[in-house]
């Protein structure tokens, strides 16, 4: 066991290379370490924001960052982050660990691009498991809500357990992508574009165009895009306009 501090780039870099030295290679790192603030966001400080994203942003950073070399020269690697529905979807009083949460998953999509060349899969998970960590919400939160306490005994971390092993093994070939484990389901989460509204390249349109088209803009209805990444959405709209 290791009981440095992923928020330093220092204990980070003492965990792999503790790894390294008794394992002698690196193949999978499950960045997990996590912190929580529950609060209205009137109430929360800059420290609680700072702290939150020590641990969970930097952190994740700082052990990726240290994995990384060994897994380029070794031929690749698997990176599991650890997101959360309050990054992804969002609720209340969680505006500080969501905004940690969310640049995780940014950390992730730039991550698994950057490895893709050299064999180094990273993908993410929104766990919903009920830990030490959200002890302090966990109650109130599932007391006030029907469907989160007819799910209640998936909150066990063992029904997340299996989907991290999975994204940690050489056999796993996803990379790319946000997981959701809960109330007994597992199920890809991603980022989705509408088809929108192709105003043309004439003219930038005016806030009043924009109200004019709205609907049209915001409807999933007509179908949308999943962009693989940033240069896949260049593509996505310039393939549409044909």
């Amino acid at each position: 066991a290791n009981g440095d501090d992923v928020s330093s780039p220092d204990g980070a870099q003492a965990m792999i290379d503790l790894a390294i030295a008794r394992f002698g290679r690196i193949d999978a790192v499950i960045a997990n370490a996590g912190n929580m603030r529950f609060a209205p966001v009137e109430d929360l400080t800059a420290a609680d924001l700072d702290a939150l994203l020590a641990v969970h942003v930097r952190g994740s950073f700082n052990v990726a960052r240290a994995a990384w070399p060994h897994m380029r020269a070794q031929g690749g690697g698997r990176l599991v982050l650890t997101t959360s529905g309050g990054g992804m979807l969002g609720m209340g009083q969680l505006s500080a660990y969501g905004a940690a949460k969310g640049g995780v998953m940014g950390l992730m999509h730039n991550l698994a691009e950057e490895g893709r060349p050299h064999g180094i899969l990273c993908n993410a998970v929104m766990p919903n498991a009920a830990s030490r960590m959200s002890a302090g919400m966990s109650e109130g939160t599932l007391g006030h809500n029907p469907w989160g306490r007819a799910l209640g005994p998936s909150f066990d971390p063992r029904f997340t357990a299996g989907l991290v092993a999975w994204l940690a093994l050489e056999r796993c070939t996803s990379t790319h992508s946000i997981y959701s484990a809960l109330g007994g389901r597992i199920a890809r989460v991603f980022v989705g574009a509408t088809k929108g509204w192709d105003h043309g390249l004439d003219a930038p349109p005016t806030a009043e165009d924009v109200a004019a088209h709205i609907d049209r803009i915001r409807d999933d209805g007509a179908g949308y895009a999943i962009p693989a990444d940033i240069f896949d959405e260049f593509r996505i709209v310039a393939e549409g306009r044909g």
